[in-house]
């Protein structure tokens, strides 16, 4: 799809850079524009062909494993040689990222040199290892893992946020149930799952913290084993000794930390 007026002398290529010139670089998930140049090749190339204008149907391809948003056709207008596609997305920082731009009718094609493409700032955290359950007082038998991601799924292999816990079991905190702050290095951090006891029984989280970014995981607090016997209550409360009458005693069953065992069916 062409109206140019000019006739093109081959051979021709396209120089492909970002918009405004040189190399691209860019951040995951951030838009970006790319000034796609006809180019002589003769003489030893290196000169703008200003007869290349109107609009071009050109194929665009990348290396990229998954570009987010990249036309695989797209209606180019080329002013004096020169065009521009707007609104290009590449969500994967890898390494070997090039931009193709081909012009199929005519013959003309041009490669980018190598996108750099930059970690998006901190989106999320995850958490591996947390237990599903746990018994009151019992450390975690398992290390939990924390990791840093922008908002790509890109892992933040630069992040040294700190991390912060807190829990729903309000018996707990730092340093008494709970690990203390740790720094992440190179985006990730083990904490040692002896540092996380819980005490409350019931469903409960624990939660990785870095200012407003946070992440939980659910956990259900089993009451440890029983311990000790309270609100010792006689039905009725009084009785005549004579033989003929009986009363009826219960008790709660609690473990050390104050949890009602509703599991106890011990006489």
């Amino acid at each position: 799809i062409s109206d140019a007026i000019d006739i093109i002398a081959a051979p021709l290529s396209f120089l492909v850079e970002k918009g405004g010139g040189g190399a691209i670089t860019t951040t995951a998930g951030a838009t970006f524009s790319v000034d796609i140049t006809a180019m002589s090749e003769a003489d030893g190339g290196g000169t703008k062909v200003d007869g290349y204008h109107g609009d071009y149907l050109i194929d665009f391809s990348s290396t990229a494993s998954d570009p987010k948003i990249l036309p695989t056709f797209e209606e180019i207008t080329f002013d004096g040689g020169e065009g521009t596609l707007a609104g290009v997305v590449l969500n994967v920082v890898e390494t070997g990222t090039t931009i193709t731009a081909t012009d199929s009718e005519l013959g003309i094609a041009g490669t980018s040199a190598e996108i750099t493409i930059n970690l998006g700032d901190l989106h999320h955290l995850t958490i591996t290892g947390a237990p599903d359950s746990v018994t009151a007082g019992e450390a975690f038998a398992n290390d939990i893992i924390v990791k840093a991601y922008d908002a790509e799924g890109n892992f933040l292999d630069d992040s040294t946020v700190t991390i912060a816990w807190t829990s729903t079991d309000g018996r707990v905190s730092k340093g008494a149930g709970l690990p203390q702050d740790h720094a992440l290095e190179a985006g990730t951090w083990t904490f040692s799952g002896s540092d996380f006891t819980l005490e409350e029984a019931g469903a409960r989280t624990i939660t990785a913290t870095s200012g407003a970014k946070a992440k939980s995981a659910a956990i259900t607090v089993n009451p440890a084993a029983a311990s000790n016997l309270r609100d010792l209550v006689a039905t009725p409360g009084t009785i005549t000794a004579d033989g003929s009458h009986s009363s009826t005693i219960t008790a709660t069953v609690e473990d050390a930390f104050g949890n009602v065992d509703t599991n106890y069916t011990e006489s």
